[in-house]
């Protein structure tokens, strides 16, 4: 049985996913893990790889669902795409990208999504 919190993490990412079908995107893989690294959603549009994080919470929760990627969540998250292009010998284009949805308040099934693409990158250093 899942917790209220898991529950809203997997609508979270069932809206993502819908979102990104809608968008064009084919979904590869949903919850890929490796060691010491998982990856939410793994998709496909066009020539393009794109890793995608999706962060949920609710309305008047203290932080924003994106203020819970800190620099170790980003070490985890590159490490576990680098594994999975390895083993599937990706040579293309690929990206990351952070869904954010939150819960609406009063509203117990209403949620607002945000897809920002493109933000991170390996090598990135965000004191510089």
């Amino acid at each position: 049985m899942r917790s209220p919190r898991q529950e809203l993490g997997k609508r979270g990412e069932e809206l993502a996913v819908r979102h990104l079908r809608g968008e064009g995107y084919e979904i590869v893989r949903v919850n890929h893990r490796v060691h010491r690294g998982e990856i939410d959603l793994i998709c496909r549009k066009g020539d393009l790889l794109v890793f995608v994080e999706v962060r949920t919470r609710s309305h008047g929760e203290r932080a924003l669902p994106e203020d819970f990627i800190d620099r170790k969540k980003l070490h985890r998250w590159t490490n576990a795409a680098l594994r999975y292009m390895e083993e599937v010998q990706w040579q293309g284009e690929y990206r990351f990208d952070l869904i954010t949805v939150t819960r609406q308040r009063g509203f117990h099934h209403r949620m607002s999504l945000r897809h920002y693409e493109d933000v991170w990158f390996p090598g990135w250093d965000e004191n510089s």
